[in-house]
């Protein structure tokens, strides 16, 4: 049969009912529930036992902080009988043979329940009216379960039932038991665990009790409740002292997290902040400004931009906080950060020193250094050496720690000079380098007007007094009084009443220099037309005659060393260049006509284009030896009209320029060329000591072209890369080794790169003089047989030939590289060549050498 029962549950405080309903079979028996009352018919057999010992125990129970209301006395009754089953119920009679009912506490010290009406011993779940609690009696024995209990049905609950059989009972919803906290279900007491929501509005986590004052990781996180239980968010600060951060969900964070505004570091293992200087996971060096406090922390976070952090100052990025190392720009002014700013303090940086002051702000100009040397730093802020010219006067300044220098001072270049200087804070007074007639202490100088050079101490020499147009004579005791007479040079002068040298009209030696005076005795300057023709120049500083070069109004002029005429229509040799002064006398630049001859000078110097190549209007030109230009076009329509596959390229020494061309769109086999290279790599790693065999090899190899020895030096380098380091250290970037050295591939520019560090430099970076001295040596020494290719036309040369035949007598490569010295105005030349015969090879080679020489000699 189907019963169905009622049970009364507690929800919050409100009693609910809900319906139970159980199977029983229906044999005539009847079974009795812990949760009804049910009358039961006289037991037809009685059976006088101890009813069995309980199938689970319940612990002893703390105080609930809600409990039932106390009782005055306890409900409990102590038996004094004996107990009866009878048709599967139990029943407690008493020695006077009457059933007991209500509370008993038996003789085994259980306390179980009796029915009021039935008489029967209860058993399981049974919710009392009178105390309004739900309690629990054992289903075996009927003991009165107190504390956790877990259910038949795994429900996992607490009795608050006391000795006395005070308390709540079944405990729902959040009650305090003993020092812990629990949250029972407000429905059915079952003991809930894990997330729950407490007074409505805060979360908390039982395990089984509830968490309070710990971290719990929970699911891969890490959370904090507090002393209530409360979950923790935003910043906390531990038992342990560590200053942590939870999100809005409790979870612990890591890493960077901005926090009320401010950009914050967790440590990634155990949460805590960080503090101050710190390297981040991406390589940020950062700066955190925390100090914490309780659950907060003051400070600044990360620091952003220029930042004080103790007694130094350093540069942090405004986006994301790196330490900014190295130059900076603060408040509009150059700083050097190393990591901190650098102040009051030089600092060497990249070849160069520098001065940062009390702000660290980089000094330029004039500077005071804290110990006591006053340097010069130019715009960039770069210390400056040797002379300068600072605020139109010329200084010298140390070439080791930049300290200005005064007095007297030989100049790296020779010249002995004089600097009238001072120096005072960021600065001096003085004229710097003197020039000119000058006063030192109580002697007399004659400085050169241009370049500061003492010419000699003024002892028996005019000077100029700009101011009366005349001169004073310096005679061995000092300058010459009033009415004086002296003698110089043969002659006999005399001074006035003002102590200035009496003068007559025209042309006067005085003081190893020539004046110009007129009628009324003034000393005349400028240009002059003398009385012979000669047009001249009187300088206006000292009013002595010009001779050699002078810069006019921008213009230069020349005046003869001997009578000082100026030079007109006519060149000049000044030594290291040929120049041409026009018919006014200036120096000429540019293109320019002279007796019907197209002629070109250097548009900055004004030296004559000679035996050099250069790059004009669009074109490239040659200039020989005279001047004669030549369209280098030329060499192109030559080597067109040869016929094969042709390329060269030539490197002049006078200007550097390199001019090529190749009527075949590819690189060219080296032939024995590439020997050239095996011998500059051999050097470069030896240092030019090659022991007695390798000399032997290198001879063979240049002079005579021997291959074997060619081989060996090539398996001394390593043979599939022999050339490879040379190449790359040179930026040959076309040329490729190979196994078979012969083969290596080139092209014409390329070989000039390697033919520049030999011959076109006295100070190569990859060969060291003895190692230059040694290739120009053989290759100016090669054997009779060799004496082809671009020396064609020239009587002095240095060559290195090579030729190969791969596939036919008929298709050779023919080769030639060298340096033809051409009287000082060198150039190196290469070219390659490639499917002729040899004969025809070496004559085509040769017809574009002797070109070449033609254009340049």
């Amino acid at each position: 049969m189907i019963k169905q029962h009622f049970k009364m549950y507690k929800a919050g405080k409100r009693w609910l009912i809900a319906a139970i309903t159980v199977m029983g079979v229906a044999l005539g028996s009847q079974i009795a529930y812990a949760d009804t009352a049910t009358t039961s018919a006289a037991p037809s057999s009685v059976t006088t036992a101890q009813s069995p010992a309980p199938t689970s125990t319940s612990e002893t129970p703390a105080p609930a902080t809600s409990a039932a209301p106390a009782q005055a006395t306890s409900p409990i009754q102590t038996a004094s009988g004996h107990e009866v089953q009878r048709n599967g119920a139990w029943y407690y009679v008493q020695t006077n043979g009457t059933q007991t009912t209500g509370w008993q506490r038996l003789a085994d010290g259980r306390v179980v329940y009796y029915d009021a009406q039935t008489a029967q011993m209860v058993h399981g779940e049974k919710y009392f009216t009178d105390t309004n609690r739900w309690l629990y009696l054992d289903q075996i024995n009927g003991a009165l379960h107190r504390g956790f209990t877990t259910l038949p049905d795994g429900r996992r609950v607490y009795y608050d039932v006391q000795a006395d059989l005070s308390g709540a009972g079944m405990l729902h919803e959040v009650q305090a038991v003993g020092q812990q906290t629990y949250n029972f279900d407000p429905w059915d007491g079952h003991l809930k665990t894990g997330w729950q929501t407490v007074n409505g509005h805060h979360p908390a986590y039982f395990a089984p009790a509830m968490v309070k004052q710990a971290e719990r990781h929970i699911d891969g996180h890490w959370y904090y409740f507090d002393a209530q239980g409360a979950m923790a968010t935003g910043l906390t600060t531990l038992p342990d002292g560590r200053l942590v951060y939870y999100n809005q969900q409790g979870q612990m964070q890591y890493g960077e997290q901005p926090v009320n505004g401010k950009w914050l570091f967790f440590d990634q293992n155990n949460g805590a902040i960080k503090q101050g200087w710190f390297t981040l996971p991406d390589g940020r060096r950062v700066y955190y400004d925390v100090t914490p406090k309780q659950n907060g922390f003051t400070g600044a976070g990360m620091l952003h931009g220029v930042q004080a952090v103790g007694k130094q100052t350093y540069n942090f990025d405004t986006w994301d906080g790196r330490l900014k190392t190295g130059w900076q720009t603060v408040n509009g002014q150059r700083a050097y950060f190393a990591p901190a700013m650098v102040k009051q303090a030089e600092r060497h940086v990249d070849g160069h020193w520098y001065y940062f002051n009390g702000q660290g702000v980089m000094a330029t100009g004039l500077t005071t250094l804290p110990d006591g040397r006053l340097v010069y730093y130019n715009k960039q802020g770069q210390m400056q050496y040797g002379e300068q010219p600072v605020g139109g006067k010329w200084l010298f300044f140390d070439q080791n720690n930049g300290a200005i220098k005064q007095g007297w001072f030989t100049l790296p270049d020779g010249r002995r000079v004089y600097y009238d200087v001072t120096p005072k804070q960021n600065g001096f007074t003085g004229a710097g380098m003197l020039h000119g007639d000058q006063q030192i202490g109580q002697r007399y100088y004659r400085f050169d007007a241009v370049n500061g050079k003492l010419l000699q101490e003024l002892t028996n020499t005019a000077t100029y007094d700009q101011q009366a147009h005349k001169l004073r004579f310096l005679g061995h005791g000092g300058w010459l009084g009033a009415n004086q007479r002296f003698y110089d040079h043969g002659q006999t002068f005399t001074t006035d009443a003002q102590g200035y040298v009496v003068l007559t009209a025209g042309e006067h030696y005085l003081g190893q220099q020539w004046y110009l005076a007129g009628a009324d005795g003034t000393v005349k300057t400028g240009w002059q037309t003398l009385p012979d023709g000669r047009l001249v120049y009187y300088d206006p500083t000292t009013a002595a005659m010009v001779k050699g070069e002078r810069n006019l109004a921008g213009h230069w002029y020349y005046f003869n060393p001997q009578n000082g005429a100026k030079t007109t229509r006519q060149y000049v040799n000044l030594g290291s260049k040929i120049v041409y002064y026009n018919d006014q006398g200036q120096m000429l630049y540019g293109w320019q006509t002279i007796d019907g001859q197209r002629r070109y000078f250097d548009r900055w110097d004004g030296a004559e284009a000679l035996s050099t190549i250069l790059p004009l209007d669009g074109h490239w030109y040659a200039f020989d030896r005279y001047g004669t230009p030549r369209d280098l076009q030329a060499v192109n329509n030559l080597i067109n009209r040869l016929g094969s596959k042709i390329a060269f390229a030539v490197q002049s020494q006078v200007s550097g320029q390199v001019y090529s061309y190749s009527n075949a769109n590819q690189r060219f086999i080296t032939a024995s060329t590439v020997k050239v290279a095996l011998l500059a790599e051999l050097l470069h790693k030896t240092g030019g000591n090659l022991s007695a065999y390798q000399r032997s090899l290198a001879e063979k190899m240049i002079r005579n072209s021997d291959n074997a020895a060619a081989t060996a030096i090539a398996n001394q380098l390593g043979r599939n890369t022999a050339g490879g380091d040379l190449y790359r250290a040179l930026g040959m970037s076309s040329t490729t080794p190979t196994y078979h050295w012969g083969q290596t591939r080139t092209t014409s520019q390329d070989q000039l790169k390697l033919l520049a560090q030999i011959y076109l430099t006295d100070h190569s970076g990859y060969l060291n003089q003895r190692s230059q001295a040694y290739l120009r040596e053989l290759m100016h020494t090669v054997s009779a047989g060799q004496r082809w290719g671009i020396s064609a036309g020239s009587s002095d040369y240095y060559v290195k030939n090579g030729w190969l035949s791969l596939w036919s007598n008929a298709q050779w490569y023919v080769d030639s590289i060298g340096f033809l010295p051409n009287h000082g105005r060198g150039y190196t030349l290469a070219i390659y060549s490639e499917g002729n015969p040899l004969a025809t090879g070496i004559n085509k080679v040769e017809q574009v050498a002797r070109l070449v020489q033609s254009l340049l000699g």
